[in-house]
């Protein structure tokens, strides 16, 4: 799994490579955790280049949403460009009820 983080208009985009299983979960998990203790509870987490994700992966991801939801600024952790696969796995799991997911990162980042 690879990582790219930049930030557009005040909000953190995290490009995410690969799968996202139980290996990977972990560190996926403490590279969000880190932004979120840097003081940036808006991100996006764009799904495009994810192969796979597991629900050790989808663990990981609503941890740090729910932690970012707490934070009073209007934090949260939105997910965009998810391709057929990790979309069909949001819904089977209902975790599409969950996480707000957009079809393009510019759409999520308009939505704060």
């Amino acid at each position: 799994m690879q990582v790219n983080t930049y930030v557009q208009n005040h909000i953190v985009i995290i490009g995410v490579e690969g799968q996202i299983d139980s290996y990977t979960a972990p560190t996926l998990e403490k590279h969000l955790q880190k932004i979120l203790d840097e003081g940036n509870s808006r991100m996006v987490l764009d799904l495009e280049g994810v192969s796979y994700v597991s629900s050790a992966g989808l663990r990981a991801i609503s941890l740090i949403c729910r932690a970012a939801r707490q934070i009073e600024d209007g934090g949260d952790i939105r997910l965009a460009r998810p391709p057929q696969v990790v979309a069909q796995a949001l819904r089977t799991s209902g975790f599409d009820q969950v996480f707000r997911i957009y079809d393009s990162i510019d759409e999520a980042t308009a939505r704060f």
